[in-house]
């Protein structure tokens, strides 16, 4: 049994909900809702998926990918659907989850995406002027961003972002943010900084938003 499979059975547990992540063939993106019945040694069957208060029909052979919610982090990976189990209420056989991942909340893994940003911060607890920077984002996910500059940023007070995610909202996602670290790079034979942010305070819906343009990307 591979490592994969081990962690399947470790962590997975009958009644466990799941989201199912899609994109259809015009590429907009659905997070689906469903529940594990049963647990094979080669498939899971799994609940109706549900999109809002209806369910959303999924063809035969579709690859899918599949993210659990832990308290430890998202285990995230793919599968297909083999089979419909009914055809009244569409339960699923699908794969045992493939090319599984563990991502540690603290250290999610992050998606390389050429996004521009602005980081706001003050430099002194009771100063009044903001500063502003114009950085393009190195990497991203629903935790934090790096970027590069030629100046190293410092723990300054009241860190904010706001990132331009090109999707269908023209507002940016916006997040309150702790300094985690500036880092020193040699780039293309010139002494950059690399300066990575951690949300600390972030909408549910920009939090979703970013999720879905990471995922984009990682299909795309």
């Amino acid at each position: 049994m591979s490592e994969s499979s081990e962690l399947i059975f470790e962590s997975l547990k009958i009644f466990e909900p799941l989201k199912i992540e899609i994109l259809d063939e015009k590429d907009d993106y659905y997070q689906l809702s469903s529940t594990i019945e049963k647990i094979c040694s080669e498939y899971l069957i799994i609940s109706p998926p549900k999109f809002g208060n209806g369910y959303f029909d999924l063809p035969v052979d579709a690859e899918i990918s599949i993210v659990f919610y832990r308290s430890d982090g998202i285990l995230f990976g793919h599968s297909k659907i083999l089979s419909k189990q009914s055809v009244d209420e569409a339960r699923l056989k699908i794969t045992l989850p493939y090319n599984v991942e563990l991502i540690n909340r603290r250290r999610a893994k992050r998606f390389r995406l050429r996004l521009k940003a602005e980081v706001e911060y003050f430099i002194n607890k009771n100063d009044t002027n903001k500063k502003i920077l114009n950085v393009g984002i190195n990497d991203i996910n629903m935790y934090g961003i790096s970027y590069f500059d030629y100046e190293p940023l410092g723990k300054y007070h009241n860190i904010k972002c706001k990132i331009y995610l090109n999707d269908n909202n023209p507002n940016p996602a916006t997040a309150q943010c702790r300094f985690v670290y500036s880092q020193k790079k040699m780039i293309k034979g010139y002494s950059m900084y690399k300066t990575a942010l951690e949300f600390t305070k972030i909408s549910r819906d920009d939090k979703e938003r970013i999720h879905q343009r990471c995922f984009r990307k990682f299909y795309v």
